[in-house]
């Protein structure tokens, strides 16, 4: 009689772990990783499987082997798919790097900015992409704007799913005693007010919707002191103070509130920020942007596209455990 022992198995034990692997590489699409390892350290037979489970489609693992997974959110992406959107500041920067990733995951947008140059520019780049987007010229700062601004986006889609109130004035960069009451007025009404109008005219629809997601961006200026800054940082504090409000007033009609705290983000406006301080504190333009990034543990800001992705993933379904939380983004500067 043939005997068999548990060793003589052992290089297909190896080949299944192997193809567990490959499987699962390739459904997270790091495929990639696995092409450098030496084949000397696999058995003959594991070779091939490498081949077949890096061409299968993703999730084929549990019909190969018949190893449960939790195949239905494990890798899945964050999806907004005939979401309603309306994203303030949306024509340029971070707003316009929102409205791209909304749009790619499925959104309907309505943009608003007060400038209808960068507006329409990015309304054409994302109809381009397939997607649909309409701008809306308004400025958030005043109440008639905000109430037709939700207006229009009802007529438009018939609905309202998510507010970004990302639009706001960076101001001056100046010491309190050198600040005029119309350069402190004018940010704290663009960020502050802005956010509080916007979502005062929203409200109504997503009440009676029974459901809605409202994203408040905020800063890590409003997480710690900033200095010359006192009008922002003030404006970013309270913004973080309604969002914890909001989400206990309307948690109960289905709303969620949540904000995100982007730190330093490279971009255009971060390089008028950086020449503002330079003047006011007489120094170097290397100085003034170590400034920036000293805090971080990784030094270097973040991107748009970072803040963007992590509003998406707030925005989609997700998230939908939280509510009432500010998120940093700011590669560690802020750990609180």
């Amino acid at each position: 009689m043939m005997r068999f022992h548990a060793f003589d198995y052992a290089p297909w034990y190896v080949c299944a772990v192997v193809f567990v692997i490959v499987l699962e590489l390739n459904d997270m699409r790091h495929s990639p990783i696995l092409a450098h390892v030496p084949s000397c350290f696999l058995p003959a037979a594991c070779q091939p499987l490498m081949v077949v489970g890096l061409s299968l489609p993703a999730r084929t693992l549990p019909v190969c082997l018949g190893v449960r997974t939790n195949a239905k959110d494990s890798t899945k992406m964050p999806e907004l798919k005939q979401k309603v959107a309306i994203i303030t500041g949306g024509g340029q920067g971070i707003g316009k790097q929102i409205a791209l990733a909304f749009a790619h995951a499925g959104a309907k947008l309505a943009l608003a900015q007060r400038s209808s140059g960068p507006l329409e520019a990015t309304c054409v780049e994302i109809k381009g992409l397939g997607g649909e987007a309409v701008g809306i010229s308004a400025n958030i700062s005043a109440e008639a704007d905000c109430t037709r601004l939700a207006q229009e986006t009802v007529k438009k889609y018939g609905r309202i799913d998510i507010l970004v109130n990302n639009a706001g004035l960076f101001g001056v960069t100046k010491a309190t005693t050198d600040m005029s009451l119309a350069e402190w007025n004018e940010v704290v009404e663009s960020n502050l007010t802005g956010t509080w109008l916007m979502t005062r005219a929203v409200l109504p629809v997503m009440v009676k919707q029974q459901s809605g997601n409202i994203i408040n961006i905020g800063s890590t200026a409003g997480r710690r002191g900033y200095t010359l800054r006192a009008h922002y940082s003030a404006a970013k504090w309270a913004i973080i103070g309604l969002t914890q409000t909001w989400a206990v007033e309307w948690g109960k009609a289905g709303i969620r509130v949540n904000c995100v705290c982007p730190g330093a983000v490279q971009g255009e406006r971060i390089e008028r920020a950086i020449k503002a301080r330079m003047e006011t504190l007489g120094t170097t333009y290397e100085r003034a942007k170590q400034g920036l990034t000293a805090g971080s543990p990784m030094g270097r800001m973040v991107s748009e596209e970072e803040v963007a992705r992590a509003v998406l993933f707030v925005a989609s379904d997700l998230s939908a455990g939280m509510t009432g939380q500010s998120i940093n983004v700011d590669v560690g500067a802020v750990m609180n």
